[in-house]
């Protein structure tokens, strides 16, 4: 089975959140970088369309959003301030899908500190906020002290070609790391936003989903009181031959018979 998972940044804009979940309500899994957050920093309720909000990643600056009929079917491995460890089982073996969120001019300690799941990570994606010549982060191929720092940390990883948009003559950098290559990896402009939106589709086992519900045939309740009507009363199996009906319609109802034509 194919997932999509799309990455986006929305500028601490619930606004944002709320059109991005609109536009791309295909998706399977949602990751919002950079939310907006209450006084308390945790998540800010507010219209997700078909998506859930998965409560155990409140206070992190990347948010996850499932479609509702794929709830408690993904791993969340690791999550804290900045940075999300999703675990999805592809061909037998866990896959791990981390999304991040590096802020400007982040310390290198604690810049260190947030990337450190990510090194177990088969899939990267978010926004770091890192220019270096390798993504073409700008024009002058100039390099920022964290895009030196990302690009030893991924040194191991592929890089993804990737989103470059302008805002205000500022190079905006969304970036996919990847140790594994996913199905398709493609870009949307469609939300207007300074950022363009990542969207990876990968295969996973489909196990990990329910499995789809039989399309029972139509129950024929004209027949089935056609049945019980024409039971004749002084008939001494009259009880019996009704619970048969009767039974015969449980099975139905349970995928164990289907009502003949």
């Amino acid at each position: 089975m194919l997932i999509n998972i799309c990455t986006i940044n929305v500028g601490v804009s619930h606004a944002n959140r709320a059109l991005v979940c609109n536009i791309f309500s295909y998706v399977d899994v949602l990751f919002i970088v950079d939310p907006q957050v209450g006084p308390d920093g945790n998540y800010v309720d507010g219209d997700v369309g078909d998506f859930a909000f998965v409560q155990v990643l409140a206070s992190c600056d990347v948010e996850m959003f499932l479609r509702q009929s794929l709830l408690g079917l993904f791993d969340v491995l690791h999550s804290n301030k900045g940075n999300l460890v999703l675990a999805i089982v592809s061909q037998g073996i866990q896959q791990k899908v981390g999304a991040v969120f590096l802020r400007p001019d982040t310390r290198k300690a604690t810049a260190l500190d947030i990337l450190r799941p990510y090194g177990e990570c088969d899939i990267v994606v978010g926004d770091m906020n890192v220019r270096h010549p390798h993504w073409g982060s700008a024009a002058d191929g100039t390099t920022n002290r964290q895009g030196n720092l990302v690009s030893t940390f991924f040194a191991d990883y592929d890089v993804m070609v990737p989103s470059v948009s302008t805002h205000s003559g500022i190079s905006v950098i969304d970036i996919c790391f990847f140790k594994w290559a996913p199905v398709r990896y493609w870009l949307s402009h469609m939300a207007g936003l300074p950022h363009a939106t990542q969207i990876l589709k990968i295969a996973a086992d489909s196990d990990m989903f329910p499995p789809p519900k039989p399309a029972y045939k139509k129950v024929h309740w004209n027949k089935i009181g056609d049945a019980l009507c024409n039971i004749d009363n002084d008939c001494p199996d009259v009880w019996f031959t009704a619970r048969s009906i009767v039974d015969g319609l449980h099975r139905l109802s349970h995928g164990r018979d289907r009502c003949q034509s």
